[in-house]
């Protein structure tokens, strides 16, 4: 069987940083919205929305039907939230990495701790894949769509 047809949608984590310090900023308090209600502003598009993970700043694209789409949806969502931060302080921006070591100051809320989508399937065995952890205390990473197609 060949598939004729597709769509294709994207859910990317970035860090927030501040550009002055080079340091990343936790996105609680900054970012409205969680995972199971995105924040969708009225002048976003039907389909996008922001909302927290971990520490990181994550959005949401509607599902698209070409690669230049996609594109486009996924540049469009970096500028509104480099837009949003620097509304927030003019030194913050995003940072399209797969790890950062963040400082303990930016990790003391409940959700610094959360880890993991719940639940994560293996794609080959569908059985649920163990949580994740942190590579040390203070290191967070983000998903592999944002940290590997992105690109800063």
């Amino acid at each position: 069987m060949r598939i004729r047809e597709f769509t294709l949608g994207a859910d990317p984590e970035l860090f927030i940083i501040n550009t002055k310090t080079n340091k990343v900023v936790s996105s609680v308090g900054l970012i409205p919205g969680i995972k199971d209600e995105p924040y969708k502003a009225d002048d976003m598009p039907e389909g996008f929305g922001i909302e927290i993970d971990n520490i990181l700043a994550e959005f949401n694209i509607p599902p698209c039907k070409s690669c230049g789409e996609w594109i486009n949806n996924i540049e469009y969502m970096k500028n509104y939230l480099r837009n949003f931060l620097k509304k927030i302080n003019p030194d913050y921006d995003i940072k399209c990495s797969a790890y950062e070591e963040v400082d303990s100051d930016q990790l003391q809320s409940p959700e610094a701790n959360l880890f993991g989508c719940d639940p994560d399937y293996n794609v080959y065995t569908l059985k649920t894949n163990p949580k994740p952890s942190p590579k040390g205390k203070n290191g967070r990473s983000a998903g592999s769509i944002g940290a590997h197609v992105l690109g800063n």
